[in-house]
């Protein structure tokens, strides 16, 4: 749950400062797959795309869903009707 709470941590921090709403989601996330470096790694990684949405999109929301799935590592980005798909297996 740390992880889960550094994220959370980080879209409040954003929405604190700018007009858009973030909706974080973990239905299906099993933090307990990642060891530290990963867990560093993908919130760089989640990091990154919500400053690339800020800086390059014109997004008024960002829906936000990491999720674990037979071992791989989804996070699922969508912002006005786009969907950006990664995946860390």
């Amino acid at each position: 749950m740390i992880f889960e709470h550094a994220i959370k941590d980080l879209t409040e921090e954003i929405q604190a400062i700018t007009p858009i709403m973030i909706h974080f989601t973990t239905a299906n996330f099993n933090e307990e797959l990642l060891n530290d470096n990963l867990r560093l790694m993908l919130y760089r990684i989640v990091q990154e795309q919500v400053n690339n949405i800020l800086k390059h999109a014109a997004a008024s929301e960002i829906i936000l869903n990491l999720e674990t799935n037979h071992g791989v590592v989804w996070s699922l980005v969508w912002l006005k009707g786009t969907l950006s798909l990664s995946n860390w297996g």
